[in-house]
């Protein structure tokens, strides 16, 4: 989804669903005719959220900071997420 950056990942395209969030850094292979414009257009009906057991939007890393000012990036998931555009 444009809006936001993000990719919508399943079961299918990750095999174990964990790769998500456990590896360093994750690549995807991204057919341009499959970017929605908005957050709502995806929630829409453009997934197929029935169809898979295990989905999840990613949009890059995380970062978090504690109370002295200290920032982490990528506290959670991939600490990159590099979308390559490959149309099919």
């Amino acid at each position: 989804m444009a809006e936001a950056g993000a990719v919508w990942l399943t079961d299918l395209d990750l095999i174990v669903p964990a790769l998500g969030v456990l590896t360093q850094h994750l690549v995807v292979l991204l057919d341009p005719k499959d970017i929605v414009p908005t957050l709502h257009e995806a929630y829409g009906g453009i997934i197929p959220f029935d169809k898979y057991p295990y989905g999840v939007f990613m949009a890059g890393p995380s970062a978090t900071g504690d109370i002295e000012g200290v920032i982490i990036h990528g506290a959670q998931g991939a600490r990159t997420l590099t979308v390559f555009l490959l149309a099919t």
